[in-house]
């Protein structure tokens, strides 16, 4: 599609100016206790419906997606108890309708629940009503089954639609994570104005799947082994920490839950817990501490 068709089916306030931060980077950036790098590990629960919503609907590749909740969740809750460690739960209300024990077990262990949207569909395929729905719906399930509303979001596929960003404030989520346009969170700037909305950028480097995934998936031809995917993630992580940034890793159950990469991760953990300075840290937490120290238009 050409770029100026494509520029038309964004926001007009975003079609402006193609921009969604303000102009310049917090080169400095203060963090919570005395950290020079918190991280973040997130894990997003999609399930089987990870593994239909492009169209595909073969049965042995959604075993792939069920072998998230049905063996790896359980190796990643054990091991975020072994290094006593909280984390973000981005779940599709799909898996949370479907597995609710594992939502309750994420809870109670002190875990956060964010929204995933229902059912892992690409929201610039749906129509503002549908991806509404998604997100209340999602919202709904979770809240039932924790008793907390669900405040963040990370969008399904890693794309928005022109009404996901004015959805996420009606629905009353306070941050999302799914841009990339910088390597600490920043604000969401509408007209000229930065709204409450904060970004706490994600990148693929740090996410699991496009090193993953199968080779009938054309977007993601190899797979990389542990090996190659513990030195990407550390080195990247060595970068942030060298630049005083934050560390977002993404990882879904079915990927990083296999023996071989769960042991992986292990390392990865052992690799950060060994710098004093890099806590692990829940991203409402993360949300938090950047509206006390940098409100909106206040950077």
């Amino acid at each position: 599609m050409p770029i100026v068709e494509e520029i038309h089916k964004l926001p007009p306030e975003v079609a402006k100016t193609l921009r969604t931060t303000t102009l310049k980077t917090i080169m400095n950036p203060e963090w919570m206790r005395s950290a020079k790098c918190p991280v973040c590990l997130c894990v997003d629960l999609d399930g089987q419906v990870g593994w239909t919503a492009d169209g595909i609907e073969k049965l042995v590749p959604v075993t792939e997606g069920e072998y998230g909740p049905r063996v790896a969740i359980w190796r990643i809750l054990n091991l975020l108890d072994k290094h006593e460690i909280k984390a973000t739960f981005f779940a599709t209300g799909w898996w949370a309708e479907n597995y609710p024990e594992t939502i309750k077990e994420m809870h109670k262990r002190g875990h956060e629940l964010a929204n995933h949207s229902y059912g892992h569909i690409d929201p610039g395929l749906q129509k503002r009503e549908e991806e509404e729905q998604s997100l209340r719906r999602t919202n709904k399930i979770i809240q039932e089954l924790t008793g907390q509303v669900p405040l963040g979001f990370r969008a399904p596929s890693g794309e928005y639609s022109s009404s996901t960003i004015r959805l996420l404030q009606e629905v009353g989520i306070v941050y999302d994570s799914t841009c990339s346009a910088d390597d600490i969170p920043y604000w969401w700037v509408i007209d000229g104005k930065a709204i409450n909305l904060l970004e706490i950028p994600f990148t693929w480097i740090l996410d699991d799947a496009p090193h993953s995934m199968f080779s009938f998936y054309p977007l993601y031809p190899l797979m990389k082994s542990p090996t190659d995917l513990y030195d990407l993630w550390t080195s990247e992580f060595d970068g942030l920490y060298n630049y005083g940034r934050c560390c977002v890793l993404t990882v879904h159950p079915e990927f990083v839950g296999r023996p071989n990469r769960i042991m992986m991760l292990e390392r990865f953990i052992q690799h950060v817990k060994s710098f004093k300075d890099a806590p692990f840290v829940k991203m409402i937490d993360l949300f938090r501490h950047w509206q006390q120290r940098y409100p909106p238009g206040k950077e």
